[in-house]
């Protein structure tokens, strides 16, 4: 299975569980989640760089976007 197909589907998990509460926390993992797909799916990088990715973009995420929606 390739690693940008698993990437997805936490992603979309991520998504479905914020669906069930509301709180808008997973919705930025899942878009940290999302990125890494992006970067895994178009540039050959080893899983950790992916794994950094989601996290950076996670992190970024959770502290400009999330305080607005709020």
């Amino acid at each position: 299975m390739p690693v940008w197909l698993i990437w997805l589907i936490v992603a979309l998990g991520l998504a479905g569980v914020e669906a069930l509460t509301g709180d808008m926390f997973l919705l930025m993992l899942a878009g940290g989640a999302l990125a890494a797909t992006a970067t895994s799916a178009l540039v050959d990088w080893p899983v950790w760089a992916d794994g950094a990715v989601f996290l950076v973009v996670s992190v970024l995420l959770l502290v400009l976007v999330r305080p607005a929606l709020r």
